[in-house]
């Protein structure tokens, strides 16, 4: 499968591979308090994050193991945050998503996350999975509930460096293409 060119729509949203002209967008939205739940933090430099998005960019051509999606608003294309799956060589790749804190509490994430699914499953052949994992910081309330608004089921928990861990499983959405969701390979 061809990463470099992924693009679906979800009812609110246009999801597509990251591209060069979408690193601004990207790193203006990446901040501390953003990064609290998630395993990583904001990059010191634009410069540093350019080339670990070049690092992604990179993945996706060669090694296939990670698919980085920008999110949109389909209407006027702001910038809402970032999608993907990691580990995409595996039956049970891992799930990511963060919304830019401006767009928080519109349910943009479970648009973003459930619209990834649908296309996923629609593609699960070709990518090769069985399902989903889905980690997700216990401190973390909404993005816990989109994991179990994707019939995930609690499968583990560990503690991580930043926080404690739960990892739900996410089964294949069985009738991927629904009325609100259209796909562009």
């Amino acid at each position: 499968m061809d990463f470099d060119n992924i693009k679906f729509e979800t009812k609110r949203l246009s999801i597509s591979t990251i591209q060069k002209q979408d690193y601004d967008d990207i790193y203006r939205d990446i901040t501390p308090s953003l990064t609290r739940y998630l395993s990583w933090n904001p990059s010191e430099t634009f410069e540093d994050f350019v080339q670990i998005a070049e690092d992604w960019q990179q993945n996706m051509r060669t090694q296939k193991e990670r698919l980085v999606l920008t999110i949109r608003d389909k209407t006027d294309q702001r910038f809402l945050g970032l999608t993907g799956i990691h580990e995409c060589l595996t039956v049970l790749p891992a799930l990511g998503i963060w919304i830019s804190e401006s767009e928080h509490h519109q349910g943009l994430g479970r648009e973003a996350v459930h619209g990834l699914i649908a296309w996923a499953s629609q593609h699960h052949i070709e990518l090769n999975i069985s399902g989903f994992l889905y980690p997700v910081a216990l401190e973390n309330p909404p993005s816990r509930k989109i994991a179990e608004a994707a019939n995930g089921t609690l499968i583990s928990y560990q503690q991580e460096k930043k926080f404690m861990t739960l990892t739900y499983y996410i089964p294949l959405k069985r009738d991927p293409i629904d009325s609100t969701t259209s796909y562009f390979i």
